[in-house]
């Protein structure tokens, strides 16, 4: 649209022109608003992450186990994958076996501790119920292998003296030995094995590219809390992964035969990591935003002032965000400037670049600005109230942190809009102003100094935008002190110097419409979209046809949630999670968790769960050890049977309760009420005994298992059950429509008031189906 088209009387042109009269006041409001949302942008920050989970009884069920089960032990997995094929050789076991004693004797010497938490030792002993072995800390199978050559005068006095062909024999011994076959389940699934004839004696020779280990540490001294794997940035989250990380360390020390990888140890420090990888790209997306605003209108004013625009955006976002309350999360704090830069720049060229336009057909400055921006501010409000709208209709959702980003990004939107749609245009009109007349420097010295303070502001603008993002990355308020230091640089000072210049010529045609005669030719783009116009007939139905077809795709689009999606596909978390795919398989999977809530005092309610868990061996969907065992953890099925089968546990319960136990049918489980209660009271009080002298779990386990305020209240356990392939959400959905088919069994008791599902593999299905349907 040319200004001979232009009508003065709309309401655009109105707008425009108030603007245009009241500049000055317009631009310093801008500031002193900006100056104000300083003070809730240091006072009112709030630490708080807005959550990312929405209602649903996943959530309600871990909460209510978060607060009836802590967890004694904090435990991590570690896969140890050879780099030669085979580490069932005398060399790669080795390795572990050194690095895992280095790991002890670390943790002796306090060395593991996190940064926050006292110098002390954190790993714990522990009997392993799977293997019957003691855990010092660390227990690998490369342990077991040394013990056996250290017992057997026979063999090597240990597996560092000793050969690949008795390493082979030993790992044949202990994995055909039925006290230590469990032994078997910590190589990978890809392992193979040959008969051969090894010291005389035929032997199956295996080999494995990799095995499995678990770490134990003493979880209270740790901060505490449940064993449970999410993003969070509390100092307890923080110090456990913290920890993990020191331990991974020593693990993997020089890694010349094997590597070594902690199975999603580190996720929040990890997303720390990739969180401030993203800074550094949002900080280049700075930069570039203003090079296409230099490229596009070619004025390096227009690169100050975008600049400068983009930084004072951040701080209304911030502060804005502070004073309505807002939490902050990754979703607002890094997806959130994105969209402001973007939408921003967009804003800044379309109103300038109509601007410049208006000026190069013989407008002054003033009049430019009326024409210019008059012609393109119902555009920019449409395009604002639009975006701003489809961000709010995120408050419709279930999800805290999806409202908020909702929220935060209308705030963007209308920030952006404002400043650089608006008050950067007048900056621009008011500069021109100023240099309106004024002698310019010519010649190579001042050509050098204009790129010189191009590259310098687009380098300070990018540092200072990251940095009020990032923020306590440097001291706080340093990031508005550069905020600050670059607009006074750039535009203030630059401005200053020109206004020293004396007025060559008297700029008589400000404000008036002064038209060249000829008409400039169209760019090959204008002739381009001219043509588009011309042939609507063709263009609509194709656009129409592109876009049905698009929509059918769309809805054929499913809906995923996977770590690759959100962290580097090189990061060690995500890795780690290849890694458990490519070596444990189906013999393991992400911990499902069975909540059972009832009185479990009577026989029946134990007698119902016992037939859940046999029923899981014919669920396809819950991993299986070797022997085709579902992958199922203590539950109070396997408590009350470990004690009611074994005489020495059961005369120990029988005498501290005066009750006897009674299995007469021999099913492992007591007949009666009062033989239940007596199991449960001493598990809870004693714990569970393996022989006389060692305990399969403590006391304080048993609690991490049953809930048991007494007979008078009602009881509360969990177990829980490993599913495979949970990084696809379909394999999730039809886990759990398979498990609650199990779980329909407890509907044939009265004793089980509540059975149901909740652990992380749920958590994200309810996180990633609220977010679609918002």
């Amino acid at each position: 649209m040319t200004s001979s088209t232009h009508n003065n009387n709309k309401l655009t042109a109105r707008l425009a022109a108030r603007l245009e009269r009241n500049s000055r006041r317009v631009i310093a409001g801008a500031l002193v608003l900006t100056l104000l949302l300083t003070i809730p942008y240091f006072l009112l920050r709030s630490d708080a992450e807005a959550s990312q989970d929405p209602a649903g009884e996943v959530f309600d069920l871990r909460d209510d186990i978060d607060e009836r089960f802590e967890s004694e032990i904090h435990g991590s997995a570690w896969i140890f994958e050879s780099r030669s094929g085979d580490i069932l050789t005398r060399d790669g076991l080795l390795e572990i076996l050194e690095n895992s004693q280095a790991l002890r004797d670390a943790d002796i010497r306090g060395e593991l501790a996190p940064e926050r938490l006292p110098v002390q030792p954190y790993l714990i002993d522990r009997l392993n119920p799977d293997t019957g072995r003691t855990i010092h800390g660390i227990d690998t199978l490369a342990d077991a292998v040394d013990e056996v050559f250290r017992a057997d005068p026979r063999l090597a006095p240990s597996l560092a003296d000793a050969t690949d062909e008795q390493v082979k024999f030993v790992i044949h011994k202990l994995f055909s030995d039925p006290r230590s076959a469990g032994l078997r389940e910590v190589i990978s699934v890809k392992a193979t094995s040959e008969r051969r004839i090894v010291l005389g004696q035929e032997i199956l020779w295996w080999v494995a590219p990799a095995l499995l280990s678990f770490n134990i540490a003493d979880n209270q001294k740790l901060g505490g809390g449940t064993q449970s794997i999410g993003l969070g940035a509390s100092e307890t989250i923080l110090d456990l992964e913290e920890f993990n990380r020191n331990v991974q360390e020593i693990l993997r020390g020089d890694q010349v035969h094997n590597r070594v990888w902690g199975i999603a140890i580190d996720v929040s420090l990890e997303s720390e990591d990739q969180g401030a990888i993203a800074g550094i790209f949002i900080m280049f997306t700075v930069m570039g935003a203003i090079v296409v605003v230099g490229i596009a209108l070619r004025s390096y004013w227009a690169m100050a002032l975008t600049g400068a625009g983009l930084g004072i955006l951040m701080v209304w976002l911030k502060g804005l965000s502070n004073l309505i309350g807002l939490e902050g999360g990754l979703i607002i704090e890094l997806i959130v400037p994105v969209a402001m830069i973007a939408l921003g720049v967009d804003f800044a060229v379309h109103a300038l670049k109509r601007y410049e336009e208006e000026k190069l057909l013989g407008l002054g400055p003033r009049r430019a600005f009326v024409v210019g921006l008059g012609g393109v501010l119902g555009a920019l409000a449409l395009a604002f109230a639009s975006d701003g709208i489809a961000f709010l209709a995120n408050t419709s959702s279930g999800i805290e942190s999806v409202i908020h980003f909702g929220i935060a990004a209308a705030i963007a939107v209308a920030s952006s809009f404002i400043v650089l749609g608006i008050v950067v245009p007048l900056a621009m009109m008011e500069i021109d102003l100023i240099r309106s007349g004024r002698l310019r420097r010519p010649g190579w010295l001042a050509s050098v100094g204009r790129v010189f303070l191009s590259i310098n502001v687009i380098i300070f603008s990018g540092v200072s935008v990251v940095f009020i993002i990032a923020r306590g990355v440097i001291p706080n308020g340093l990031e508005l002190v550069i905020l600050a230091v670059t607009i006074g640089l750039h535009l203030l000072l630059p401005l200053y110097l020109i206004g020293r210049r004396p007025v060559i010529v008297a700029d008589k045609t400000a404000g008036t419409a002064i038209r060249s005669d000829g008409r400039p030719k169209d760019s090959p783009l204008v002739q381009f979209v001219t043509a588009l116009a011309r042939w609507r007939y063709i263009v609509l139905p194709a656009a129409l046809g592109v876009t049905v077809a698009a929509g059918i795709f769309a809805s054929r689009l499913e809906a995923s949630f996977d770590v690759k999606d959100f962290f580097s596909s090189d990061a060690d978390f995500v890795v780690s999670l290849d890694k458990l795919d490519e070596h444990v398989g189906d013999r393991g999977g992400e911990r499902a968790i069975i909540y059972l809530r009832g009185d479990f005092t009577d026989p029946a309610a134990i007698a119902t769960t016992d037939r859940f868990i046999t029923s899981l061996a014919q669920n396809s969907y819950v991993a299986r050890d070797t022997t085709g065992r579902p992958d199922v953890t203590e539950s109070i099925v396997s408590i009350t049977r470990r004690i009611t089968t074994s005489d020495h546990s059961r005369a120990l319960a029988e005498a501290l309760t005066g009750v006897a136990i009674v299995d007469a049918n021999r099913d492992g489980l007591p007949d009666d009420r009062a033989g239940q209660k007596a199991v449960l009271d001493y598990a809870i009080s004693e714990g569970v005994p393996l022989d006389e002298e060692r305990l399969v779990l403590t006391a304080a386990q048993v609690r991490e298992i049953i809930d048991y305020p007494g007979e008078a209240g009602v009881q509360t356990t969990i177990f829980m059950v490993g599913i495979p392939g949970t990084r696809r959400q379909e394999v999730v959905r039809a886990a759990r429509d398979a498990l609650e088919i199990d779980l329909a069994i407890f509907d044939e008791t009265d004793a089980i008031s509540v059975a149901s599902l909740t652990g992380s593999p749920f958590y994200r299905q309810a996180q990633l189906e609220a977010t679609t349907d918002a």
